[in-house]
């Protein structure tokens, strides 16, 4: 991960190497020192930029695989800490969206705990097709959905929006983890 600064553009201003590649980063806007990553094998990684070391602050689970790993299981697409308001515990959460279908926060209590918050279910986007989620013959071999985006109204840290693999957006609670809240059909 390569942090630039605008006063030397040529250059980055500090280098952090990671076993894995890093494929989301978000900096946290209450600590603005924190930055978190997902990376490529699933794990969350949390940096505090004011240490030297490149070694995170808060990781998630080891990539070797158990029943309760702390971890995704697939690439992590997107990492958002969530500015809950100045009258809430913890001021800001962590989420993160992968391609394992889960949406989850992180506690950061006790480590790098995870919350599930969805778990994404396939549901057939009518703009790519009768039969399949691309418009093929073939049947869904997956239940879930990979989830590449997520964001939370500003003024509702409730509810989030999530953009899937399937070409649509899903409204959900953090609340209720069953069922979406609405689906968008909007992409093709």
């Amino acid at each position: 991960v390569l942090f630039w600064s605008l006063k030397n553009p040529t250059y980055p201003e500090r280098v952090i190497r990671t076993r894995h590649g890093v494929t989301a980063l978000h900096f946290s806007s209450v600590h603005p020192n924190m930055v978190a990553a997902g990376t490529h094998e699933g794990s969350v990684m949390i940096w505090d930029l004011r240490r030297p070391s490149d070694v995170p602050v808060l990781r998630s689970g080891s990539s070797v695989s158990t029943h309760n790993d702390q971890k995704h299981t697939d690439i992590v697409w997107e990492t958002r800490w969530v500015d809950q308001g100045p009258d809430k515990q913890p001021p800001e959460l962590l989420v993160s969206v992968s391609s394992d279908g889960n949406v989850l926060q992180w506690s950061m209590k006790k480590g790098l705990e995870q919350m599930l918050l969805m778990q994404l279910k396939r549901l057939q986007n009518p703009h790519l097709g009768a039969n399949s989620v691309y418009g093929h013959k073939e049947g869904v071999v997956f239940r879930k959905s990979s989830g590449f985006c997520v964001d939370f109204p500003r003024h509702d840290p409730s509810t989030y929006l999530v953009g899937t693999e399937d070409g649509l957006v899903h409204r959900c609670s953090t609340s209720y983890n069953e069922q979406y809240l609405d689906t968008y059909y909007g992409h093709s």
